[in-house]
C-alpha cells in the first residue's frame, strides 16, 4: 500500500465556474493566463489544479460547492435571493460532472466506493494512464439549500457534508465575524442532515453557534479549515476547547499547512485528528516561477481519516 494525501477542502469548482480557471490545464498556463488580471484580490496566486494534485499523490479531495446569500444592505458580496444561490451551487455540480466524464476525477459517496478508489490509487500506473482525483462533496454554508427539502435533492446527487454557515449573517446559521445562534431552520436542517447520516463541518460557525452544534447533532462532524486561535486570535479560529471538543468525537480538524509548521496542534493534540492543506486553493505569495505548487505543500493526510467517517453505515449508502 502506498502513501497518498487526502486535502480536507478545495472550493474547486468555485474557481473553475467563478474565477474561470481550467483547473485541467498545467498550473504555469493557469497562472501565465492571470498574470496581469486585476478583477479579484488573489489573481496569479492558484496553487492548484488536477494534474498538480496528481503528481503530489493526492488521491481525495473534499470538493465544496459554495454559494453565500447575502440580504438587502449588507456589504458581503453574495447572490440576492436563494434560488440564486442554488443555482450557481448547480453550475458548480456540473463542472465537477464533466470532471467526472474526462476521467480527471471521481466522486466517492459511500465506503463501497471509497475502498474501490484507494485500491486504484494503491495500483502501479501504466504508461500514459492517470489516475482521477477522488472527491467528496461538501455543501460550504447552507445558504443556497431554498429550503430544508433541497437538502434530499443535494443528498441524491452525491452531498455529504454541509456547513451550516461561511461569512456574515446566514440563513441557517451566522458566520465569520458575526455572533449568534443557529436558527430555527438550521435546528431542522441539522435534524435532516442526522437521520441521512451526513458530516456537518463545523468551520465558520459562531462561539455559540459553535456549542450549539456540537451539543445538538448527533452525526459525524469535522472542522475541515481553521488556524488555532491561540496563534492567530480572531473568532474565525478554534479555541483549545473546541479543539478538545472536536477530538473527543472523533473529528478530523484540518490547519492550514504553515501554521502546522508551528506545530502546535500537532504536539498538543497528537498528529491523529489533524489534517492540513489552503483554502480555495491560494497563496499569500506572489505570482513566480518559485511559488511552490501542491507537491511541496507540508498536507499529510493519512487512509484512516475519510474511512473514519464512512465506516458508519449510518453515514455510508453502501455496506
Amino acid at each position: 500500500m502506498g502513501r497518498w494525501i487526502f486535502d480536507a477542502h478545495l472550493d474547486l469548482a468555485m474557481n473553475a465556474i467563478e474565477w474561470n480557471r481550467d483547473l485541467t490545464r498545467p498550473l504555469d498556463e493557469i497562472r501565465q493566463r492571470e498574470m496581469h488580471m486585476t478583477d479579484k484580490n488573489d489573481r496569479g496566486k492558484g496553487t492548484v489544479c488536477l494534474p498538480e494534485l496528481r503528481k503530489g499523490n493526492v488521491a481525495i479531495v473534499v470538493a465544496t460547492q459554495l454559494a453565500r446569500y447575502t440580504p438587502f444592505g449588507s456589504a458581503l458580496a453574495g447572490w440576492h435571493s436563494p434560488q440564486q444561490a442554488w443555482a450557481m451551487t448547480q453550475a458548480q455540480l456540473a463542472w465537477y460532472r464533466e470532471m467526472e466524464a474526462l476521467g480527471e476525477m471521481a466522486q466517492i459517496t459511500d465506503l463501497t466506493g471509497l475502498e474501490a478508489h484507494l485500491k486504484l490509487w494503491d495500483k502501479p500506473l501504466t504508461e500514459g494512464e492517470k489516475r482521477p482525483v477522488g472527491y467528496i462533496l461538501s455543501l460550504e454554508g447552507a445558504d443556497s439549500l431554498v429550503d430544508v427539502s433541497y437538502l434530499h435533492r443535494a443528498y441524491a446527487y452525491g452531498l455529504r457534508a454541509v456547513g451550516l454557515s461561511h461569512f456574515g449573517p446566514g440563513r441557517y446559521a451566522p458566520g465569520t465575524k458575526t455572533r449568534g445562534p443557529v436558527t430555527p431552520s438550521g435546528f431542522e436542517l441539522m435534524r435532516e442532515m442526522s437521520k441521512l447520516g451526513m458530516i456537518l463541518d463545523t468551520t465558520h460557525l459562531t462561539d455559540e453557534g459553535f456549542d450549539q452544534v456540537m451539543d445538538f447533532y448527533e452525526g459525524p462532524v469535522w472542522s475541515s479549515h481553521h488556524n488555532v486561535r491561540k496563534i492567530v486570535p480572531n473568532q474565525r479560529q478554534l479555541t483549545d476547547e473546541q479543539i478538545k471538543r472536536l477530538i473527543g468525537r472523533g473529528a478530523v480538524i484540518g490547519g492550514n499547512a504553515r501554521l502546522l509548521g508551528n506545530g502546535y496542534p500537532v504536539y498538543r493534540y497528537g498528529f491523529r485528528s489533524v489534517a492540513a492543506g489552503y483554502p480555495a486553493g491560494q497563496s499569500d505569495r506572489p505570482l513566480g516561477p518559485y511559488l511552490p505548487d501542491c507537491r511541496e505543500q507540508p498536507a499529510r493526510g493519512y487512509r484512516e481519516r475519510p474511512r473514519r467517517h464512512f465506516r458508519n453505515r449510518a453515514v455510508a449508502l453502501g455496506p
